[in-house]
């Protein structure tokens, strides 16, 4: 099984960007942690990008699809204009049955990144990763960066290790049951 993990961002694109702490970084950073639990197994966890480099969201699908990934997630930190908002959400593809599956599998791991609130499983037809990707695909909203708290939560190793380590766990379900 071959699946392609996507750290969003990169680059002199940094994502979203508050207090010092760039999107493009926490990502990566969490990405890594996640290929690094598979290097020995018989999946295949691919990244789009493995250090600070700006991979287009165009080549981001080609990557994914010449891969013939079985599945594509993509990695993100929120950010709200007023500041106000937590919590963590998931997006797949507007009227993709196995991607609103996919999100679903993971929700339960993703419920439990930050202790705050589930934003919910939401469809978009907006988001080009999960427009132009063959496979099913969830793009993950870890966190709301502009807010304080969780931007000093996703500061610290052992939270985004702690985050890692939800995501392989979801992987690692997605793996038994094969959706």
């Amino acid at each position: 099984m071959r699946i392609m993990l996507d750290p969003g961002h990169g680059g002199k694109k940094t994502g979203a960007s508050y207090y010092g702490l760039h999107e493009k970084d926490v990502v990566l950073d969490i990405a890594l942690k996640v290929h690094d639990r598979f290097i020995n197994d018989s999946v295949w966890i691919v990244l789009t990008r493995m250090s600070d480099v700006n991979v287009s969201l165009k080549n981001r699908c080609i990557m994914a699809n010449a891969l013939t990934a079985s599945y594509f997630i993509s990695l993100h930190c929120n950010a709200c204009r007023k500041h106000t908002a937590r919590g963590a959400e998931i997006f797949y593809y507007k009227g993709s049955k196995r991607g609103r599956k996919l999100a679903e599998l993971f929700e339960p791991y993703v419920r439990r990144f930050l202790d705050q609130p589930f934003r919910g499983i939401k469809e978009s037809d907006r988001l080009y990763v999960l427009k132009h990707t063959e496979m099913p695909a969830i793009l993950v909203e870890i966190g709301f960066i502009d807010d304080k708290m969780t931007n000093e939560l996703l500061r610290k190793v052992e939270i985004r290790q702690h985050i890692a380590d939800l995501i392989a766990d979801g992987l690692n379900e997605l793996i038994r049951k094969k959706i």
